[in-house]
């Protein structure tokens, strides 16, 4: 099946679809609309051509940046935000716990007991011989 030719009419529609965001390559893909090529020929064809695809290019890119600013500019759900410092918390509280740990081991007899009870965020550290 041979590609359509570009008119007024196909040209606008292109154009409408570009500033919406669309790709060329996207839109001559569909039926009814000629191929890349032949787009960017037409361009070429006239100052005109070429500066209406320009102008709908830099109105693409316009409409781009703004999307670009919303997602941005997007706050974070806060229950992220709290996960996000719950996992912060915990992580520097083990690495305290284990750099412990590593210091108490080699003092022999006297070795630390850490019980870390996830549920209620408390910590209890019993000293003493392992018979209690």
């Amino acid at each position: 099946m041979a590609k359509a030719r570009v008119n007024k009419t196909t040209f606008k529609e292109i154009l409408d679809r570009i500033i919406d965001g669309e790709s060329l390559r996207q839109i001559c893909t569909h039926d009814g609309m000629p191929s890349d090529r032949t787009v960017l020929r037409h361009v070429q064809d006239s100052d005109e051509n070429f500066e209406e695809y320009m102008k709908a290019r830099a109105l693409q890119a316009e409409k781009i940046s703004d999307q670009l600013l919303d997602i941005w500019n997007e706050s974070y759900p806060i229950d992220v935000k709290e996960k996000h410092t719950e996992i912060l918390r915990r992580d520097k509280m083990s690495y305290w716990l284990d750099k412990r740990r590593t210091q108490l081991q080699p003092r022999g007899s006297l070795r630390n007991k850490v019980e870390d009870k996830q549920d209620s965020g408390e910590i209890t550290i019993r000293w003493g011989s392992e018979d209690g």
